[in-house]
């Protein structure tokens, strides 16, 4: 009897101990997990951080992207003005060498045909300066008819 009651005390302790280890490993898992999670978490956090600072950044990018197609859309608006003022002024320019190109041209035509009439013409004012001449000697003629008598 003397060995069962030795024998129980020691059995009992290595139960408290068994479970008091149980607890301790228990404790310790949960602490690690505990631990494992905040580590975890803090990483996330941390990547989080980073990603937000990332965002950021690029959201900076697609802005000043934005500012600079606006920018380019603007330019192109303006080339397209430029164009369209710049093929006004030309046709417009254009027209008006057209008109004095008329005009020179009539004034041509008009010149050759003045041409063309003096010189059929030429023998008819050639004999109309004789007549006047012819003209002017008989005047003359007449006179110092007039004079003689």
């Amino acid at each position: 009897m003397d060995s069962q009651f030795e024998s129980y005390p020691i059995q009992e302790n290595n139960q408290e101990l068994q479970e008091m280890i149980l607890k301790q490993l228990q404790q310790q898992a949960f602490t690690n997990y505990i631990s494992s999670t905040q580590h975890k978490e803090r990483m996330l956090l941390t990547e989080n951080s980073k990603l937000k600072e990332d965002n950021y950044k690029l959201q900076e990018k697609v802005n000043m992207l934005e500012i600079k197609q606006e920018e380019l859309v603007n330019e192109i608006q303006d080339l397209r003005q430029l164009v369209k003022r710049v093929y006004n002024e030309g046709e417009i320019h254009a027209e008006k060498l057209r008109m004095k190109n008329m005009e020179l041209v009539q004034q041509n035509e008009t010149l050759s045909k003045g041409l063309e009439n003096l010189q059929k013409n030429m023998e008819n004012f050639s004999s109309i300066k004789q007549m006047s001449e012819f003209f002017e000697n008989v005047e003359e003629l007449d006179e110092i008819y007039q004079e003689d008598n």
